[in-house]
């Protein structure tokens, strides 16, 4: 009996957790034939039906911002005319599809689609991360995103040449511009000062994701880095 009642405490947490974990949808693939923005584009599927999409987890300059004509252009040279695939998120109040958007490796044109678009735009300092989804990406890309806009930010390159460049929903914020984006909240602009702090609550929470992410870019991270060496040594003493 002992052993039923071990097990129910196993799992009664894990299908809570299945439960409120986000629905993830279909994938579209399709070719890349229109580019709107440093983070949104159309693409055409395989009957022939076009798709405008978002990128899922950043923030390209609006399109008055320094920079916006970069992030398209970087943005175009990656995919335009190029086969890619979204792992669709939802939708939203537009019809636009929001998702992960991957396309094929730099090196290999005949591989899969693998390498992450957004991902890419935050390694060349031409968008954002955008921390208000942040709770629907997997531990592993909230380390990569985060370490890519860190680095991005440290070597002062894109955007970040600007003394004081001014996240897009801050900046339509202050003119007064209708976004087709949800803002983040005055809690999720408090974290995105905060390098890491996100992180290490999960942790907390979550400490055996420790291991999923300590050799991830993102244990570079200031204070991410501090507390995975304490939690590691910690576990290792304890052995």
């Amino acid at each position: 009996m002992r052993g039923l009642w071990n097990l129910l405490a196993w799992v009664a947490p894990l299908g809570a957790i299945l439960c409120l974990s986000p629905a993830r949808a279909e994938n579209v693939t399709g070719k890349v034939v229109e580019l709107v923005s440093g983070d949104s584009l159309v693409i055409e599927d395989m009957q022939g039906q076009r798709h405008r999409v978002r990128l899922f987890a950043i923030a390209a300059p609006d399109s008055r911002q320094p920079f916006a004509a970069e992030s398209r252009r970087a943005l175009a040279d990656l995919l335009l005319g190029k086969r890619v695939m979204v792992e669709k998120i939802r939708e939203d109040a537009y019809g636009r599809l929001i998702g992960k958007l991957l396309t094929t490796p730099a090196h290999c044109a005949t591989c899969p689609p693998s390498r992450d678009v957004a991902l890419a735009q935050i390694e060349a300092g031409l968008a954002w991360w955008f921390r208000e989804e942040r709770r629907e990406q997997t531990l592993q890309d909230q380390g990569y995103y985060e370490y890519a806009e860190f680095d991005a930010r440290t070597r002062r390159i894109g955007l970040w040449r600007d003394e004081s460049p001014i996240p897009p929903w801050e900046w339509r914020k202050r003119k007064g511009v209708t976004a087709l984006r949800a803002e983040p909240n005055d809690k999720a602009r408090w974290g995105q000062g905060r390098n890491g702090l996100f992180a290490l609550a999960e942790f907390v929470w979550r400490p055996q994701a420790v291991s999923q992410i300590g050799a991830a870019p993102a244990g570079r991270s200031p204070v991410l880095a501090d507390y995975v060496g304490k939690h590691q040594s910690r576990n290792r003493s304890q052995r």
